[in-house]
């Protein structure tokens, strides 16, 4: 909970002038004319100090203490400022102490004068309630104040610090700390943070934004920079003040501004390495140096890169310094400062030449199960080796999402010549293609696969099989290419992979039904059965949907309509299960939509299939077009005898002119041909008896020997409505029975 703290703060004056008798480390250091004024930054602090507590924590460089300068030399006419420059000597309680005692006594003074040295000097030792007193007694004097303790990260020692944190434990009413420092201090911020008594301003605050960077720029080069200029020293040095200056100072003394290969100025290297890493041990610089290879590191990664002390000195270094800043606190995931990543790397290499592929070696042999694929494919692409890419590419892509833009990052980083040279990465890159409904690279690197067709892979069993069931899930080349591709895909990984053998199956059960033949499509799904496996991916869970729709589809088209409901619903709980995609979406619906047109459940069906059909069209895997063709002459009959016979007639429309992209497309032709007869049929039909839809789909139902009950319940009618629609038919058709009303239907081509 925040408190307001005595008069509003308003800009103006300079900082009070300090007594001989105070030590160096006392007092507001002089601002200098020429420093960019940064009014976004100010008013930041503004707001922060308005609680009782305020950390700036940042890596040298940052700015905190020109910062915090400015920003108390224009309040300090009106804000009492205690200043403190935190020094080595700090270490030694009575010396802190006493210096701190200075500050306060030489900001509660406002006449400017203080305590002598000599009354200072006889302060006890490490003694926490004097500088209560003094704050009790600069409370009452000046009703509120400011004190500033800059470069904290420089107290060390236990005495020193259980001073410092009793001072921000027990302030006084009006009394403001703000403590300035490189790395968290090991203070009890705990309670403090909990009741809403401190703000922390970090690095993100202190960068330069585009309107500073542009005003830094100006004031070096003298003259108006235009704004690509501005935009890519922003890019390279990130807004952190300290590489941004060095940068601009470099390239108005004409030095070439930083380029993609080299992301930072070698000014700006030997003020990182000397500012930032020199400032730990070897120990901790190696690691931050190797953790500089990554994009996001953790405590796994650490233990990789180092050795069996390197968990807790990575654990420490997360919790105390603010070169590494956290992603996900969750996952325990942190990140460093992209300038500092940069250096870090160059500083690496040239203390380490070959570490880099040396660190990406060790990757490999360390990598456990336990470690997720897409982690294991970005570690090997911000490595940059080559080789290590390659590796994880081939050994993770069937374990990230379909289509993954991770791999498409990597095989963009090796290069078109190496993909199209490697037939295991040509396999990967066709079934990225394929998934991304790109036909042209599809075709292109599946050619690629031919030259090497029995070299194994880590994924299939060999690079033909891949390329086979690549084929056949795809639809390349016409029906009979796709059954032959799967049929071989079938035989080559019935001892392998349960996915790839279940994903073949429905392939060739697919391509049965697409045929004409459904019949001969319930064989290999029955073999091949639903992949069982520990780790459920995306394509797992893919095939477990697949499977039971295409046997659903089956199962109806050749009359086994209880089956097909059970195998429908069996795919609706894997696609739930699986959080389906447009995909999965489309094809369980098409196969619940199915079932229902089979039953009669017209009024169901049509929304069923509709749904179906948005699916299809939103998902970018269509393959060869066959799965759409097959769904609108699905939904087709179902419009017309809905009474929808417009948009019939469009998607009629729709898949002939589908069709005429393909020479070889099974029975499909021939089922479009029927129909368009059948609608011809039903259109003169209506017209000549005047029959409406439900009373047809009436007629429908009743040919089956269903009562009038059952009728009424399946159509959600009263059993009266039915009797008024059986009335109403039997008349129009002249027939006097259930059985004459059937057959004179058929004779009009209505049934």
């Amino acid at each position: 909970m925040t408190r307001s703290s005595g008069p509003p703060i308003t800009s103006g004056g300079s900082p009070p002038g300090q007594s001989a008798a105070f030590p160096q480390t006392v007092g507001v250091p002089p601002s200098a004319p020429h420093w960019i004024r940064r009014q976004r930054l100010e008013h930041r602090l503004d707001q922060a100090v308005r609680h009782d507590v305020v950390l700036v924590t940042a890596p040298a460089g940052f700015g905190k203490t020109t910062a915090l300068v400015q920003w108390v030399s224009a309040r300090a006419a009106r804000w009492p400022i205690c200043w403190l420059t935190v020094a080595d000597s700090h270490n030694d309680p009575r010396r802190f102490v006493n210096d701190l005692t200075a500050a306060i006594a030489a900001a509660g003074h406002r006449d400017g004068s203080a305590p002598h040295r000599d009354e200072l000097a006889r302060t006890p030792a490490a003694d926490a309630d004097v500088v209560g007193r003094l704050l009790v007694d600069l409370e009452r004097r000046a009703g509120y104040a400011l004190l500033v303790l800059s470069q904290v990260e420089r107290i060390t020692s236990t005495d020193s610090l259980a001073i410092l944190d009793a001072l921000v434990a027990n302030l006084s009413f009006g009394v403001h700390v703000v403590l300035d420092t490189r790395r968290r201090p090991d203070l009890s911020l705990a309670r403090i943070r909990a009741a809403g008594r401190l703000d922390e301003i970090g690095p993100d605050a202190l960068r330069f934004d585009r309107s500073e960077t542009a005003a830094l720029l100006e004031h070096v080069h003298g003259a108006g920079v235009d704004d690509d200029a501005v935009r890519t020293v922003a890019h390279h040095t990130g807004g952190w003040p300290a590489a941004l200056f060095l940068t601009s100072r470099a390239v108005a003394g004409g030095a070439s501004p930083p380029s993609r290969a080299y992301p930072v100025h070698p000014d700006v290297v030997d003020f990182v390495a000397a500012e930032v890493f020199d400032v730990y041990d070897d120990e901790d610089r190696q690691l931050l140096l190797r953790l500089s290879l990554f994009d996001e590191c953790a405590a796994d990664l650490a233990e990789v890169v180092g050795d069996d002390t390197t968990p807790a000195r990575f654990a420490a270094l997360c919790r105390s310094d603010p070169v590494l800043e956290p992603v996900d606190a969750g996952r325990g995931r942190y990140r460093m400062d992209p300038v500092v990543r940069a250096v870090g790397r160059i500083v690496l290499e040239r203390q380490q030449p070959g570490i880099v592929q040396q660190l990406g070696a060790r990757m490999v042999v360390a990598r456990s199960p336990g470690v997720p694929a897409d982690v294991a494919v970005q570690r090997a692409i911000e490595l940059g080796d080559a080789g290590q890419i390659r590796r994880s590419v081939c050994e993770q892509w069937a374990a990230l999402p379909l289509g993954s833009a991770l791999i498409e990052t990597a095989l963009r980083r090796l290069g078109q010549a190496a993909v199209r040279s490697d037939p295991e990465l040509a396999l990967v890159a066709a079934w990225q293609a394929g998934v991304t409904n790109d036909g042209q690279h599809l075709s292109r690197h599946l050619a690629a696969c031919d030259d090497h067709p029995d070299r194994s892979t880590a994924t299939f069993q060999t690079v033909a099989s891949g390329a086979a069931l690549c084929r056949a899930v795809f639809g390349v080349g016409g029906l009979h290419s796709v059954r032959r591709a799967a049929a071989v895909a079938l035989r080559a990984e019935r001892t392998g992979d349960a996915r790839w053998y279940a994903l073949a199956a429905a392939a060739l059960a697919w391509s049965h039904v697409v045929a004409g033949a459904p019949g001969r499509a319930l064989a290999p799904l029955s073999e091949a059965g639903a992949p069982r496996l520990s780790d459920v991916d995306d394509w797992s869970g893919t095939i477990r949907v697949i499977g039971p729709a295409v046997r659903a589809i089956a199962l109806t088209d050749v009359g086994l309509v209880d089956q097909a409901t059970i195998a429908a619903d069996e795919a609706t709980a894997a696609a739930d299960a699986a959080n389906g995609s447009p995909a999965l979406s489309a094809w369980t619906l098409r196969a619940v939509g199915g079932v229902q047109a089979s039953r009669g459940r017209l009024w169901e069906a049509r929304p069923t299939l509709e749904r179906a059909l948005r699916a299809r069209r939103s998902d970018p895997w269509h393959g060869n077009g066959w799965p759409l063709v097959e769904l609108l002459l699905t939904v087709i009959p179902v419009r017309w005898l809905e009474g929808h016979r417009a948009r019939a007639a469009a998607a009629l429309t729709e898949a002939r002119t589908l069709l005429e992209l393909h020479d070889d497309a099974g029975i499909l032709p021939h089922r479009l041909g029927g129909l368009e007869r059948q609608l011809t049929t039903w259109m003169l039909s209506s017209a000549r008896t005047g029959l409406t839809s439900r009373e047809v789909e009436v007629l429908r139902l009743i040919r089956s020997g269903r009562t009038r009950r059952q009728l009424a319940g399946e159509l959600h009618l009263s059993v009266n409505t039915v009797k008024s629609h059986l009335r109403s038919a039997y008349g129009k058709l002249e027939a006097t029975s259930r059985d004459d009303a059937v057959a004179r239907a058929r004779e009009v081509g209505l049934l």
